[in-house]
């Protein structure tokens, strides 16, 4: 009798385990909670209408915006698609129509601004001038309008509620193919990164030499090397940022997104670095061996091959770490 009872106990909780496995996985293609999806809804309202800025003012663009706005939306809806999602006390008010009017004369004024300073938008994105990156932040304004669409007794429950998700959409806002940031920091960051190539190349190759101005330049005895902007490593910081956003948007609700935060910020601090030593095995190929090894089509491919072992490092080493710890199970009576 008691080896039966164990019997049933075991297929018992077999049964609730296979249970709670496949509501698990069914949980990714469920919709969250009513409320959820009301703030969801309001959330792609946003983002429909900044496109629409966009479209009717050009020169209001700035891809952040939308990146962020749509990282927000993705990490709301994945947080209500967890096994366990809590709902508890998630009461949205009602979009009333004078907020959805006032949302829309706001996005109006917007496009009607941007229309009439469309010259000083448009110049100001090809200058690195500070009163022109002023201009160019100012462009970030238009998320405000998305504001209205929840009451003021809204908003504490939001941002308590969603202070991850909302924490994430800011970083994007602010890091994701932060083109504006690196083409304006470029003159000085290009005499550091050469510095730190030429001294990390020059114990392998003899008599190489340094030239700071006006493009930094490593000289060797068969191939000077000029850093350009394209030598930043930008293009690889905007695809670590898009592998990291994946893993964000499918594992958010096993991830511990304070150390999801942490392991980011390392990873592009890796980057750079990374880079740097790019460069200096690219001078000490192109000087020891062959020219060609630093030129060209090598070069490129060479380049992708190189970070992609490092995106593999870096989610080998962090990616176990960020998730969440399982809750121990029950001691067996």
């Amino acid at each position: 009798m008691l080896t039966s009872r164990r019997a049933l106990r075991g297929i018992a909780l077999a049964s609730v385990h296979k249970s709670v496995l496949h509501d698990a996985a069914a949980r990714p293609f469920s919709l969250p909670a009513p409320a959820e999806q009301a703030i969801c809804a309001r959330l792609v309202l946003c983002l429909v209408a900044i496109g629409f800025d966009y479209l009717l003012s050009p020169a209001l663009y700035n891809g952040s915006t939308l990146w962020a706005s749509a990282a927000l939306l993705l990490l709301v809806f994945r947080r209500g698609q967890a096994p366990v999602a809590d709902t508890a006390g998630l009461a949205i008010a009602k979009l009333s129509g004078s907020r959805l009017v006032i949302f829309l004369a706001l996005h109006a004024i917007i496009i009607a601004i941007g229309r009439y300073l469309n010259a000083a938008f448009t110049s100001a994105a090809a200058s690195d001038a500070g009163a022109a990156a002023l201009l160019a932040a100012a462009k970030l304004l238009i998320l405000l309008p998305g504001v209205v669409l929840f009451t003021r007794s809204d908003w504490p429950l939001l941002l308590r509620r969603y202070r991850a998700e909302f924490l994430a959409a800011l970083v994007v806002l602010l890091t994701f193919f932060p083109y504006r940031l690196f083409h304006t920091i470029w003159p000085a960051y290009s005499q550091v990164i050469a510095s730190l190539a030429y001294y990390g190349a020059k114990p392998f190759v003899a008599g190489l030499g340094f030239l700071g101005h006006p493009i930094p330049t490593i000289l060797g005895p068969q191939l000077n090397i000029q850093v350009i902007f394209w030598c930043s490593g930008f293009s690889a910081l905007a695809m670590f940022d898009t592998l990291v956003a994946l893993v964000a948007v499918l594992d958010w609700n096993e991830l511990n997104h304070k150390r999801l935060l942490i392991a980011y910020f390392a990873g592009t601090f890796a980057i750079l670095v990374a880079n740097v030593v790019r460069i200096s095995f690219l001078v000490i190929a192109g000087n020891l061996i062959a020219p060609k090894y630093a030129m060209g089509r090598f070069h490129v491919n060479a380049g992708w091959v190189f970070f992609a072992v490092v995106y593999l490092l870096i989610l080998a080493i962090s990616y176990r770490w960020m998730l969440r710890r399982a809750p121990r199970s029950a001691p067996r009576s």
